[in-house]
């Protein structure tokens, strides 16, 4: 079973199960045929899956190169695209070749720009390996790469041709890291599937335990509503909210080691959801509401100014009536994006 990007003849599957990852070798060479692959990945990554994705393709007789970058967001510039661009041209990549994105949100970023670019454009696979990237980056097709002026201003829609999600690799990822995922998985609830946050609240352990059941659970449910997302509006350029929440902050806001829960109190102050939104439900519904959001919040280590503003907009999101089955009414009114950072 996997679940379908819908979007015609670049129509793509996202594979979501455990132990996939030894698997992958043998599926990518069989389904995504190729004359070359070039796996791209960054430091620590490399370290822990690199040798675990390239061995099984080299032993299935596959043309494989690789290719690693330091890790962290300093690397993702046009410096590190060039890069890897002359790697792959020494490397004798051609336009049947395959890149495989391995890593988390900056690797995937990063290599599937480079993919869209390389040759005015060659085939791309997913394989991310943070909760934040299972759940959002990896799916939609958003590549590209910072600039002094600010973050993912250079890049391109390409959507990959597969994504492959093993929950096994979010063992090895740090709690920190875990819990930014965790916020955005939160985020998904709030915009789109208040029942969602219900599970959410009443999982939480099992969650936070990183057990396989729920995070398979989790990642399949973010995945298909991420996947309505594109299938409705492939650039996002129509929905008046969606699971990203904002377009990117300036550079004022973003640097910051990764995307951090703390970065939902910037995108979505409370004091603009208290001015517009508490007219929708009554006041036993808002406490209601409210106690639900916070407790997972609580279980996820949020930052205190983080719970705040979440709630505030799951509160609205859960209690306002639903327009044409996606926003609630209250988005209707949304200022323009740069008044939300003033």
């Amino acid at each position: 079973m996997h679940i379908t990007v819908s979007l015609a003849e670049r129509s793509y599957p996202i594979y979501v199960q455990t132990g996939l990852l030894d698997k992958l070798g043998a599926i990518i060479a069989a389904d995504h045929p190729a004359s070359s692959y070039a796996i791209i990945t960054d430091s620590t990554v490399g370290k822990l899956y690199g040798s675990r994705v390239q061995a099984p393709l080299a032993d299935a007789g596959c043309p494989v190169t690789y290719h690693e970058f330091e890790a962290g967001e300093a690397s993702k510039n046009p410096a590190t695209v060039a890069t890897l661009c002359s790697e792959l041209a020494r490397a004798g990549h051609d336009r049947t070749s395959v890149v495989i994105a391995l890593g988390g949100g900056v690797a995937g970023d990063i290599a599937g720009f480079v993919a869209s670019i390389y040759l005015r454009g060659i085939s791309c696979v997913q394989i991310p390996t943070t909760l934040l990237a299972q759940v959002d980056s990896s799916v939609g097709g958003k590549t590209g790469v910072d600039l002094p002026e600010g973050k993912n201003l250079v890049g391109t829609f390409s959507q990959p041709s597969a994504v492959f999600i093993d929950p096994d690799v979010l063992h090895t990822l740090p709690d920190d890291q875990f819990i930014a995922g965790l916020a955005e998985v939160i985020k998904y609830g709030v915009i789109r599937d208040p029942e969602f946050l219900v599970y959410l609240d009443a999982h939480r352990e099992p969650i936070l335990a990183r057990r396989p059941d729920a995070l398979i659970h989790v990642i399949k449910t973010c995945c298909l509503i991420k996947a309505a997302v594109v299938a409705e509006d492939e650039k996002e350029g129509d929905i008046p909210a969606h699971p990203q929440f904002s377009a990117t902050p300036s550079a004022t806001r973003w640097r910051r080691p990764l995307i951090s829960p703390s970065c939902t109190a910037t995108r979505w102050p409370s004091a603009w959801w208290r001015r517009r939104g508490w007219r929708y439900g009554t006041r036993c519904s808002q406490r209601s509401g409210r106690s639900t959001c916070r407790h997972l919040l609580h279980a996820t280590a949020c930052p205190p100014r983080s719970r705040r503003s979440l709630t505030a907009v799951a509160l609205h999101r859960i209690l306002a009536p639903i327009r044409n089955g996606w926003a609630p009414r209250c988005f209707s009114s949304c200022p323009p994006m740069k008044d939300r950072y003033s």
